[in-house]
């Protein structure tokens, strides 16, 4: 005799949060596996990509505005700080006006390597949700769960 299922849904496929899962790790297996000819990794990547939109936008970047920015664990982006500063991809200044804070900044090295893998980030995100019909709803969708999850 066949017991009762304890999921609402029949079927894995009707469940958005596993489907988000398993598109979520599809894709960042994608992008690990076009960053490793880069030696890089996707939140080494997305930090220093980050650094790099607040140095375009005349923005002070500060390891704590950082870690908010790219919606990462404050302990985890210091210490993946630490490791992109020891591989001479960034500094860190004490800040002038906080001084708990550093402020951060690009060496020539960090961006170069930003410059060679935003190429390869958005050549391989382009090709990756090239399925969707509609991407600009979806990533207004995106933003939607953002703002309601922060």
């Amino acid at each position: 005799m066949k017991s009762e299922s304890r999921f609402k849904e029949a079927h894995p496929q009707e469940i958005t949060g596993f489907l988000f899962w398993q598109i979520t790790n599809l894709w960042q297996k994608r992008i690990r596996e076009s960053l490793v000819t880069l030696d890089l990794t996707r939140v080494p990547f997305v930090l220093l990509a980050s650094l790099v939109w607040f140095e375009e936008s005349d923005q002070k970047a500060t390891q704590v505005r950082l870690a908010e920015h790219a919606k990462t664990d404050v302990m985890m982006t210091f210490k993946v700080l630490r490791s992109l500063e020891s591989k001479n991809l960034l500094t860190r200044k004490p800040d002038q006006e906080d001084s708990r804070a550093n402020c951060l900044f690009l060496t020539q090295a960090g961006k170069d390597l930003v410059g060679k893998a935003v190429h390869i980030v958005e050549f391989t995100d382009r090709s990756f949700f090239s399925v969707l019909q509609d991407e600009k709803n979806f990533r207004t969708y995106l933003l939607d769960l953002i703002k309601q999850n922060v």
